[in-house]
């Protein structure tokens, strides 16, 4: 009982000295007061903090929404995901700090956006331009169709042209070829053996320069009825409105209406302009004939001239009948001029160059055959060549050969390409009509036209160099 009671004793104490310890002191208590007041005056300093957190931090939501509102009202084109991203507004703690390095990195996009789209502008303007370009040679192009769909007939197309012109150039070669090949004209002016290919030239020359003349110039006004008088009525109106310079386009309707009358007429049929062409210019030509002037075949040679006059002037007014104009650019005189003045030391040079290789060829031949023929005659007959001079000899002759046959081709390739040019160059330019139309056909031709020229010019001049130089060499060894 005593150890219970002890024991008794002993928890009520324990309870009491808890009850006793959770009691709080004076000191305690002032303490807990003050550390409270401390703690409410802390809550509200933080909360008024927070306030002017809150209100600095709607400021800048403001800010932010102003601008976006003006970008939004002068949209800026998206290029790049780093734009897109640049546009989203910042959250709001972030942007009390990273917001000046945001909007340089903003305005930087932005910069490089801008010169994308400078870069861009430029491009599109040159495709622009480029367009622009090929819309006018379009739009010309039109134009000249809606002019030669007002016609009530079938208006000449350029291939047509061509064709006609390539005609008329066969003919005239044929009618050298067939009646002008004895070519009795006077060689006092051309070069001591001179090829007959240039005096054949000079006659193509001659009878394209009467078909220019008389039937393609600007000098020749033709109508169709009444061309060989003097006093044409139709031709002298032309001549005044021309000089007048009247609106060229009423004066084309005018031409061309007034063609078609004829036509339709039959007042064509009745003009002797090209036989009278042909009797004028006869005497020119006749000195070149192959036949007497009192010999039969001589009245086959004026009729064949009279047919081919008569060609060009049917020639002569289709084109004058069509609304886009057309013009031959014959140069008058300018082979005549040109084989006036020959290079003289260049073509001696040339001939002798090819007689040297000729020379080669019988050298080396006559020294195979004496050589052979010794050894068949003589008793003691010399031993047969090696099989290396043999080869040797061989070769020099295959050497030889080469060399004049390449040289014949080339000066017969010359020769052909100098007489389309000479002659005929000028028909690579035919389509300028009266507003001036600038095909891109037409300027390719003259383009091809003009190179074609320098080709010749460069070949010619490399021609003649390389053969020079090796007459040179020869004559040295």
């Amino acid at each position: 009982m005593e150890g219970v009671v002890q024991g008794h004793e002993q928890t009520t104490g324990y309870e009491a000295r808890r009850e006793f310890r959770h009691q709080p002191k004076p000191e305690r208590e002032e303490e807990s007061k003050s550390r409270t007041m401390d703690k409410n005056i802390l809550r509200h300093k933080l909360q008024a903090i927070h306030e002017r957190l809150s209100e600095g931090f709607q400021s800048l939501n403001l800010k932010l929404d102003d601008v976006l509102q003006t970008r939004q009202q002068a949209p800026l084109p998206r290029t790049s995901s780093a734009q897109e991203q640049s546009i989203v507004p910042l959250e709001a703690g972030d942007a009390a700090f990273k917001q000046p390095d945001a909007i340089i990195r903003r305005l930087q996009v932005q910069l490089k956006d801008r010169e994308q789209q400078l870069e861009q502008q430029k491009l599109l303007s040159g495709n622009l331009g480029n367009q622009l370009a090929g819309n006018k040679l379009e739009l010309a192009r039109l134009r000249k169709m809606m002019i030669r769909a007002g016609h009530k007939e079938d208006a000449p197309m350029d291939d047509d042209v061509a064709e006609r012109f390539l005609a008329i150039r066969n003919d005239i070669f044929q009618l050298v070829r067939n009646h002008f090949s004895q070519l009795a004209k006077d060689r006092s002016g051309l070069p001591q053996g001179a090829s007959a290919d240039l005096l054949e030239l000079i006659i193509q020359a001659e009878v394209a320069d009467i078909l220019y003349q008389y039937f393609f110039s600007p000098q020749a006004l033709l109508f169709g009825f009444g061309d060989e008088e003097d006093n044409n009525i139709l031709k002298k109106i032309e001549e005044a409105a021309l000089r007048q310079r009247c609106n060229p386009v009423k004066v084309i309707e005018w031409r061309t209406s007034t063609i078609r009358i004829i036509k339709s007429l039959n007042l064509a049929s009745e003009d002797n302009y090209p036989a009278r062409v042909a009797r004028q210019n006869w005497d020119r030509v006749q000195s070149s004939m192959r036949h007497l002037s009192t010999s039969a075949e001589s009245h086959r040679d004026c009729r064949d001239f009279e047919g081919v006059c008569c060609k060009a002037y049917e020639l002569a007014l289709w084109l004058r009948g069509a609304k886009v104009e057309y013009e031959w650019g014959q140069d008058p005189g300018g082979v005549a001029s040109i084989a006036d003045k020959p290079d003289e030391s260049r073509i001696s040079a040339l001939s002798t160059t090819l007689i040297k290789r000729l020379e080669n060829i019988f050298a080396v031949a006559l020294d195979e055959t004496d050589t052979q023929t010794a050894a068949s005659t003589s008793d003691d007959a010399p031993a047969p060549a090696s099989l290396t001079e043999t080869s040797v000899q061989q070769f020099q002759l295959d050497v030889e050969s080469t060399a004049v046959v390449r040289a014949a081709e080339e000066i017969m390739m010359l020769t052909r390409t100098m007489k389309e040019i000479w002659l005929f160059g000028g028909l690579d330019t035919l389509a300028q009509d009266h507003e001036k139309d600038q095909d891109s056909k037409n300027e390719a031709a003259r383009q091809k036209m003009d190179e074609n020229v320098r080709v010749v010019e460069e070949g010619f001049k490399r021609f003649l160099d390389k053969y020079e130089t090796m007459l040179d060499m020869n004559g040295k060894d």
